[in-house]
């Protein structure tokens, strides 16, 4: 949470497609964690890992769209 201050600033002093490209490389960093973690966790438990790396891996590619002005977010004018 204590990066929260910032990352508010981040998108109160960008554009949109500059703030999804600069919080990119955080989300590729949570990425990289869900998928160690979904390596690591039991048989019994891969279907709801594999879940948490399936959402982050659309967050990811949303904003890389959304950062390259591929997709436009529906509520910006």
């Amino acid at each position: 949470m204590s990066d929260v201050p910032g990352i508010v600033a981040t998108y109160r002093d960008n554009s949109w497609r500059d703030f999804a490209g600069a919080i990119k490389p955080d989300i590729e960093g949570f990425l990289l964690r869900f998928e160690d973690i979904a390596r690591a966790g039991s048989k019994e438990d891969q279907d709801v890992l594999g879940s948490m790396v399936r959402h982050e891996a659309a967050i990811l590619k949303w904003l890389d769209m959304e950062s390259r002005g591929t997709r436009k977010a529906p509520w910006l004018p």
